[in-house]
């Protein structure tokens, strides 16, 4: 099979929660097929880093003529809201000619409208996650001024409305978010969730130190700013009071100013910039997930599963999951509650042995990249299948007030 698939920005060194599956999956795949990455952003790795061919190719320019085609003025308005380019639609079909593949996968949302425009051949959306469920997320939460959290649902209703139909079949990482797009569209929307490198994230066997708590994470990603920020400030004085000893452990990348202001309370440290993160799961009695927004796989879930951390987390943070609350995680969402958790598993060490062990055994049964992988190669089967993907054309009924009272 030659797959080409298309990404607005080539993986970059820093593996992100879009790259990491891209290389993930894409590499499994290139072991049985033809696999082509082509992206109209960024630099293009280096041979080494990857299996498969890549290829940088910029847009053509931008012209009245291609802007035309590209629909009234509404839809440049949207493509503008989100910096989509109406120039891939013809650099896709420029690929196209020149790979003749058997399929196409677009990554993400920025690659839909090309999508869209490019019919001869099937077509898979890969988009992960779903941003009308993330702004209808934001409305709720409170984040954002109540009018900008509704400009955003607008937005991205109006998006969803117009690409629902835009590939032959979309791929989405928890069934949440699957059956939020199926409300504007009548392709199939399936899900295929992540999975994590089993043999890089391994229990160690290093002694740990039962009074660390650890979160890991880009402390630059809004959610996990939020939930590091709501841990501290609702969650560990709870902690505190009835662990006096224990430790709280910020770690991960670019962490913003608020982030780090987190450094100035009791027993609370901000690690930034580790070169890697595997030694502080290792060390940690207890990893947590304490998120509050935010979409897709939480994959910090999956790295503490995989190195035999036992995990704390909020019940949003399950989504996509093969997660069984008190049995391979713990999961509250109220501070107290949640500190009620944290200090049950800083107490109990064979809670923490009986955690670790379920948290491995479910990475092992249903996590890997392998199982991710092939089940990617029956959703391309089905979708070059016509039997599978000849779905009528129709206009969403989806009705943005539907969503707005909710």
């Amino acid at each position: 099979m030659r797959i080409l698939a298309i990404k607005r920005a080539a993986p970059g060194g820093k593996a992100n929660g879009l790259d990491l599956p891209v290389r993930e999956i894409l590499g499994r795949l290139a072991a049985r097929h033809d696999v082509t990455l082509a992206s109209w952003g960024g630099q293009a790795p280096a041979p080494r880093e990857l299996n498969f061919r890549t290829t940088v190719r910029p847009l053509p320019a931008a012209n009245a003529q291609t802007r035309g085609n590209s629909g009234n003025r509404r839809e440049l308005r949207l493509l503008d809201h989100y910096g989509f380019a109406a120039e891939t639609v013809p650099w896709l079909a420029s690929l196209m000619a020149d790979y003749r593949p058997d399929v196409v996968i677009g990554i993400d949302y920025a690659t839909l409208p090309a999508l869209a425009g490019n019919r001869a051949v099937p077509r898979l959306a890969y988009l992960l996650d779903n941003r009308f469920l993330s702004a209808r997320q934001e409305l709720r939460t409170g984040n954002r001024s109540r009018a900008a959290a509704l400009k955003e649902l607008v937005w991205s209703w109006r998006l969803h409305r117009r690409y629902g139909h835009s590939a032959d079949a979309f791929i989405f990482v928890t069934e949440q978010e699957a059956a939020g797009f199926r409300r504007f569209t009548q392709r199939p929307c399936w899900v295929i969730t992540n999975g994590v490198d089993v043999e890089r994230f391994r229990p160690s066997g290093a002694a740990r130190d039962t009074n660390t708590v650890v979160f890991v994470g880009s402390l630059d990603f809004p959610p996990n700013i939020e939930a590091a920020a709501w841990f501290c400030e609702q969650v560990w004085p709870h902690v505190r009071r009835a662990c006096p000893d224990a430790r709280f452990q910020i770690v991960g990348r670019d962490p913003v100013p608020r982030v780090a202001a987190l450094a100035g309370r009791e027993h609370v440290e901000v690690i930034a910039d580790p070169p890697d993160i595997r030694p502080y799961l290792a060390r940690a009695a207890v990893a947590v997930a304490p998120m509050r927004s935010g979409g897709g796989v939480k994959n910090k879930i999956l790295e503490g599963w995989a190195m035999g951390t036992p995990m704390v987390v909020t019940r949003m943070s399950l989504a996509g999951l093969a997660a069984r609350p008190g049995d391979n995680i713990l999961a509250a969402d109220r501070p107290a509650d949640f500190a009620a958790n944290l200090v049950r598993c800083l107490r109990d060490t064979r809670l923490r042995n009986l955690l670790a062990a379920r948290g491995r055994e479910t990475v092992l049964a249903e996590h890997t990249w392998e199982k991710a992988a092939e089940q990617f190669e029956e959703c391309l089967a089905a979708v070059m299948s016509v039997d599978e993907c000849q779905v009528p054309e129709a206009k969403s009924n989806c009705r943005l007030t539907t969503f707005i009272n909710r």
